[in-house]
């Protein structure tokens, strides 16, 4: 029920009281409340699987949710109550198509005009009620885009980071044909040449020259790269021209259009 004749005794709400009820506007504005509660521990369990802490992101995450559905459910049941139905029909909440059925029972249908065997009538509906009832469809609209596009970003931050440490093969590249060009032989460890220096809290776990002026790099993150390889081999045509092959397992949706080309799946 949402609003209650003036004569009539009615109950104060309170966000996470358990044993009153609580009219459709209300639900929907609690609902609001709990989302916007959950967003920044959402953003900080994503930033920290970004850079490189998934464990400890995706138990943030998912006790996030966990919470968000007790109090989802206790909602729920609240709702149950004002229309002065038993709070066990909340145990359809995870039932597909019985879910949405509830949802817009739960929405559309008004509760008890006075006194049930549940309590009080809920308070009438303040201004921040009605407001937060309101941008609960928006709350939802934005869920759904950031479900969508999140992963997106995070598989555009990791492509981006790879192109960059491809970027220093690339100069590595350089600097064994330089070597090779004036000792007329491919150097085989790292004091031969010049090897750029990993980045602190980089992706980069190791770059380094293997036999025949081979290039190994091993990522140490984040967790979609953590492990990973890229070996470069460099070949001297007979004509004086260097060719290179390449073999990763990093996984092709992050690589780049030359890396695919040139990379074989890395058997070692």
């Amino acid at each position: 029920m949402d609003t209650v004749d003036d004569e009539s005794v009615v109950e104060q709400a309170h966000f996470f009281a358990v044993n009153e009820r609580i009219g459709r506007l209300r639900y929907l504005a609690y609902e609001m409340g709990l989302g916007l509660l959950m967003i920044l521990p959402l953003i900080f369990g994503v930033a920290l699987t970004l850079k490189g802490m998934p464990l400890l992101g995706k138990a943030i995450a998912y006790g996030c949710y966990a919470a968000a559905w007790v109090m989802g459910t206790l909602f729920t049941v609240r709702r149950l109550h004002d229309m002065d139905a038993s709070g066990w029909w909340a145990l359809l909440i995870p039932v597909p198509i019985a879910d949405l059925i509830l949802a817009l029972v739960l929405i559309f249908r008004p509760g008890t005009d006075s006194v049930n065997r549940f309590g009080q009538p809920p308070s009438p509906n303040t201004g921040w009620v009605i407001a937060g009832a309101l941008a609960y469809p928006a709350l939802i609209i934005v869920g759904c885009t950031t479900a969508i596009f999140t992963p997106l970003y995070r598989d555009h931050v990791v492509r981006a980071q790879v192109a960059a440490s491809f970027q220093s093969i690339y100069m590595l590249e350089n600097e064994v044909i330089a070597y090779y060009k004036v000792n007329g032989k491919w150097p085989t460890k790292d004091e031969d040449i010049r090897l750029p220096l990993p980045s602190p809290g980089g992706i980069i776990q190791s770059i380094g020259i293997e036999r025949d002026g081979g290039i190994h790099l091993i990522y140490g993150r984040p967790y979609q790269l953590s492990g990973k390889s890229v070996y470069v081999m460099h070949y001297a045509n007979a004509d004086g021209t260097f060719i290179w092959g390449c073999s990763t397992n990093v996984d092709d949706k992050y690589l780049s259009g030359k890396a695919r080309a040139n990379c074989a799946p890395l058997i070692k």
